[in-house]
């Protein structure tokens, strides 16, 4: 099974810490990617830009609606992605845990939920930017089975047209909050808790990982994912660098 570690960090409390000890969290992060990479159980991940770059699609009064800022305005925001394939969710916990001996934020372990693709190739010279889509699982778990599955199918001729393009990397659906658990520093001790990183009208329900020659391009791609799955999709611009054997900067 493959699960989705979401680091989010207090970018202003982040911005304030020594450099030392920003690279050496950041060491620490190398440290982890190349010991699961000798394991096999690395599957990619990279930080994303700050969220002061982000852009939010919403479809309101039967219209999208486009505004700068993150989904969510909360103290600490998403500030990357690790994947990696553990046999259980007690698996993936304990895989951060012994490879970390503090962290500057919260970690939400989500286990991605089936979904028929293939990784798409990273292009030379593209951008790519990372779709988070948001939706209420309230609203929902009230679809019926076959409304639920009409969406599931969109979002497969999505990824299948993104594919034919170019523009697909990776993507998938995460299963509900209900399965998350969340690490936290805490007195210098990583705790577990039940639950997502926030408690949110609309969760985190999927991302997908595009490339698109610009911003433009990239919310366009946003608008059509959007469809009517999701209550937001947040668009981020993806930092490429040493997670995934590039320097290129995004």
């Amino acid at each position: 099974m493959n699960y989705m570690y979401l680091i989010y960090l207090n970018e202003e409390e982040w911005n304030w810490l020594p450099e030392a000890e920003r690279k050496r969290y950041m060491a620490q992060g190398d440290w982890m990617v190349n010991r699961w990479k000798e394991q096999g159980k690395y599957r990619g991940g990279a930080p994303l830009h700050s969220a002061t770059t982000a852009t939010t699609i919403r479809f309101r009064d039967e219209k999208y609606v486009i505004s700068d800022g993150p989904f969510a305005e909360t103290k600490e925001q998403l500030a990357g992605y690790m994947l990696v394939e553990a046999a259980n969710r007690d698996e993936a916990i304990t895989m951060w845990l012994n490879g970390n001996s503090g962290s500057p934020g919260t970690i939400e372990v989500r286990e991605l939920a089936e979904f028929p693709q293939g990784d798409g190739a990273v292009a030379p010279g593209m951008k790519q930017y990372m779709l988070l889509c948001y939706h209420s699982e309230a609203r929902w778990g009230t679809l019926s089975e076959a409304e639920q599955m009409r969406m599931y199918e969109d979002a497969c001729v999505f990824a299948q047209e993104s594919a034919v393009r170019g523009r697909w990397i990776k993507g998938s659906p995460l299963q509900p909050t209900s399965e998350a658990k969340s690490i936290r520093g805490r007195d210098g001790k990583l705790i577990v808790t039940d639950g997502p990183f926030a408690e949110t009208k609309e969760q985190l329900a999927g991302f997908v990982l595009i490339q698109a020659g610009n911003l433009d391009e990239a919310i366009a791609l946003g608008k059509r994912f959007h469809a009517e799955r999701a209550g937001a999709v947040e668009v981020r611009p993806v930092v490429v660098g040493p997670c995934d054997g590039s320097s290129e900067i995004s």
